[in-house]
């Protein structure tokens, strides 16, 4: 049976006039450039996604430079105004201290006046008292008292 059987036709090496002889080459090389096309496409878009993270990648990474840097001026600004109102604090603390030592030894030296005034007072109440008592005790050994 396999002699009475005739051969099959194949499209290798028979050409026909409209050209369908050579079909599955074109579909060969039209599904060829398609798959390439596709490739390069799909290879294109892997390209561009890739671009497009490693720019959003950068962009996040200047992002948070900036944002420390910010932070790190804010922080120092912060440091400086509680330096600023510590001195200030500091200064009028000092100046409390200053005007209370002040008050203090303003007192004390009115109680010193005072005391000063009063043992004056009193020397001079003691010395008038001796000079009535030498006065009172009438003439002396010398003639010319």
């Amino acid at each position: 049976m396999a002699a009475s059987q005739p051969n099959k036709a194949t499209t290798k090496g028979v050409e026909e006039k409209d050209g369908e002889g050579e079909m599955p080459g074109w579909w060969e090389k039209a599904a060829k450039k398609l798959r390439e096309d596709e490739a390069a496409a799909l290879e294109k878009k892997k390209q561009k996604d890739f671009e497009e993270r490693q720019e959003e990648k950068w962009r996040m990474t200047l992002q948070a430079i900036d944002m420390e840097n910010k932070l790190k001026k804010k922080c120092e600004m912060d440091e400086q105004k509680r330096l600023k109102d510590w001195r200030e604090k500091t200064e009028k603390l000092w100046a409390f201290e200053a005007a209370k030592k002040e008050r203090e030894h303003k007192r004390f030296m009115e109680k010193v006046v005072h005391e000063a005034s009063l043992i004056r007072k009193r020397e001079e109440e003691e010395e008038e008292e001796e000079r009535k008592k030498k006065k009172g005790k009438g003439p002396g050994p010398c003639s010319t008292q």
